[in-house]
């Protein structure tokens, strides 16, 4: 038994699971389903620009009123960190000290559940809360969540409106697009927000006898609004509310603040009052740059506002761009005014819907080169996987692997091989039979008597191993009346060869030795050179 029908007989794992979906229908399906999956996780799987990484941090804020820089970091941010520093999970913290306040930001490791690692946190903070000095206020922690980072910012500016009248178109259309589904927070930059302001005129304060603690107070108590109970009447029940919230300038002028000589002295008596936008603190400007395509303001810069919106975790970006601005479109025309521009400045939904666009793009030339060199390849190899007919010899010659000495051709009689490109080429051997006639005349015998044997012989190339071999080095190129003359040449030296040894009785009377002397004779030499001899007939 050979090494290879070792092989055959034992596949081994791997070649039995390879025979069976060779053979098994299931493979199909299989293929099938596979596709199917792919395309599926494809069409469901959530488009992010940004890789989503859980890694649970907090901010910690401790306000400390009237403290310095070097005091809140002495009493608060090193005894908060210690306190820290203990909990299991923690990767590091490290805080900020300012006036009245001190951050401390924690980081978890990687991994770990956000929930869980926020409130081991709260829990941590609160069972230390006696170790926080006195005049300090309560610890507030706020989580710091890469999902609250915006993945749609839209710009509202104007060349003719002013910004607090900006902030107010704003926050009308961010309440309406933070109700589409599979958004999170929402934010407003920019415009100053509406204010009253109360500017509070000492001269009149004085004449008056009015200070300022009043003033606070009186506002401190009148904008409220409480419950007094309930009225039954006429089978209803209603709830009545004592006080009220301020509303405007006028509400708020018409408090009284104090008493003097007997008469009240009310708010705008002592300060004027305006209602309108905050005092500046800051500018949030649009500007219109080289690669600007929309509609360009009239001045290089214009006030603007920008709401930022994010998306809920797990949830596709692009398809909540998408909604979003849906959204947006279908009610600009009901709130937003002709004369408001409207800008998209940031839109990762469309940014990682191109990205993974490139990619699968990128993706499917990768595959498509892929099947291609695969498939030129495959007929590469096809072309060059040779089957040799029953009635021929496939001869491979070039560079020939194998064992002990050099091998100058493989020959192969019934089967197929690989012949491979550049270093390896082939020919075949017709093994079709080959007839000769031989007119022998004159041949001496034993006897030195002269004898006529006129003979007919049929050869052809032999396909034993070793002989295979003789042929492909001595026959390979020649034509088959080559073959011929080089058959009858050595049955001609043959027959002399074997009649010279026989006296003229025995070539006479015995027909049958005279014939197997002759095969004898003639066939090994024939060997020499890749033939057999087939059939031999010698005339009377």
């Amino acid at each position: 038994m050979t090494k290879n029908d070792n092989i055959d007989n034992n596949p081994g794992i791997a070649g039995q699971l390879a025979k069976y979906f060779i053979d098994s229908r299931l493979t199909v399906l299989i293929i099938i389903f596979a596709f199917l999956a792919g395309i599926t996780a494809f069409l469901i799987t959530p488009r992010e620009e940004n890789p989503q990484i859980i890694v649970p941090a907090a901010n910690i804020i401790v306000a400390k009123p009237g403290a310095s820089p070097d005091e809140v970091e002495q009493l608060i941010i090193k005894p908060l960190e210690s306190i820290l520093q203990g909990m299991r999970g923690v990767e590091h913290t490290y805080g900020i000290a300012t006036d009245s306040m001190g951050v401390v930001t924690v980081q978890f490791n990687v991994g770990e559940d956000k929930e869980d690692s926020l409130v081991k946190l709260y829990d941590h903070i609160m069972s230390n809360i006696d170790r926080i000095p006195p005049g300090t206020e309560q610890p507030l922690v706020k989580p710091v969540d890469v999902d609250n980072v915006p993945i749609l910012t839209i710009s509202l500016s104007s060349d003719t409106i002013e910004d607090g009248e900006l902030r107010r178109v704003g926050n009308r259309v961010m309440e309406v697009l933070r109700r589409v589904d599979g958004t999170s927070v929402s934010y407003l930059h920019g415009g100053r927000p509406r204010t009253i302001n109360v500017e509070l005129e000492l001269d009149k304060m004085k004449s008056f006898g009015v200070s300022l603690s009043q003033i606070t107070d009186v506002l401190d108590a009148t904008n409220v609004r409480s419950s007094s109970g309930t009225l039954v009447s006429k089978n209803t029940v209603k709830q009545v509310r004592a006080g009220g919230m301020l509303q405007n300038a006028n509400d708020l002028g018409k408090l009284v603040v104090a008493l003097y000589q007997h008469k009240p002295v009310y708010l705008s008596d002592i300060a004027s009052i305006t209602d309108g936008p905050a005092e500046i603190t800051q500018q949030h400007r649009f500007a219109a740059g080289p690669a600007f395509s929309g509609t360009r303001p009239l001045n290089y810069e214009t006030p603007a506002v920008s709401i930022a919106i994010a998306k809920r975790s797990g949830s596709n970006a692009v398809t909540v761009a998408e909604d979003v601005l849906e959204k947006l479109d279908e009610i600009r025309s009901q709130i937003i005014p002709a004369d408001i521009n409207v800008n998209i400045t940031r839109n990762d939904g469309a940014r990682a819907d191109a990205a993974v666009n490139t990619l699968l793009e990128h993706l499917a030339i990768a595959i498509a080169t892929v099947v291609l060199l695969f498939f030129v390849t495959a007929i590469g190899f096809a072309t060059r996987y040779k089957r040799c007919p029953s009635d021929k010899i496939l001869v491979v010659y070039g560079k020939i692997a194998g064992k002990g000495p050099a091998v100058s051709a493989k020959c192969i009689h019934g089967g197929a091989t690989f012949v491979w490109p550049v270093l390896q080429d082939h020919q075949f051997l017709d093994l079709t039979p080959i007839p000769i006639e031989i007119k022998l005349e004159g041949a001496l015998s034993l006897q030195n008597i002269r004898v006529n044997t006129p003979s007919t012989f049929t050869v052809g190339i032999s396909t034993e191993t070793g002989v295979m071999q003789n042929a492909a080095e001595r026959l390979l190129g020649l034509t088959m009346q080559n073959v011929q003359e080089l058959a009858r040449d050595i049955i001609f030296g043959q027959m002399r060869v074997v009649i010279a040894t026989m006296s003229i009785e025995d070539i006479n009377a015995d027909r049958e030795q005279l014939i197997d002397n002759i095969t004898k004779g003639v066939e090994s030499e024939l060997q020499k050179v890749g033939l057999r001899l087939i059939n031999v007939n010698i005339q009377d």
